[in-house]
């Protein structure tokens, strides 16, 4: 018998949403998973700036990361909508709002408001 957890969540197949190196996208996966329907993410810049990209250069050096980065974010954002649930992000200045790829909401409006 499936535990509650099954039941709550997208059930005992979870189809795999690739991540682009992305760990806000496996988190996210295992929050679906326990059936979680608010994501929402604080932090995701993706600006090319820090300790994950080449210090030298400001960037990375492999570019096919970040738009792997920004695929997944889409098919996750599809996924995840298409599961009756939200995702936002609450990053101000971040490549994946100002592309478009997820809706941008202030976070004190979110802690006000809700989603």
């Amino acid at each position: 018998m499936a535990s509650a957890v099954y039941r709550n969540g997208l059930g005992d197949h979870f189809p795999p949403i690739t991540t682009g190196w992305a760990s806000p996208l496996t988190c996210s996966q295992i929050a679906a998973w326990l059936g979680y329907t608010e994501f929402i993410f604080l932090g995701i810049d993706t600006t090319q700036v820090g300790q994950a990209w080449d210090v030298e250069k400001g960037r990375t050096t492999f570019t096919r990361s970040i738009r792997s980065i920004k695929d997944s974010f889409a098919r996750a954002r599809a996924e995840i909508e298409k599961a009756g649930r939200t995702i936002i992000d609450c990053t101000p200045g971040g490549l994946i709002n100002e592309e478009k790829i997820l809706e941008y909401r202030d976070l004190q409006e979110v802690l006000r408001d809700g989603t």
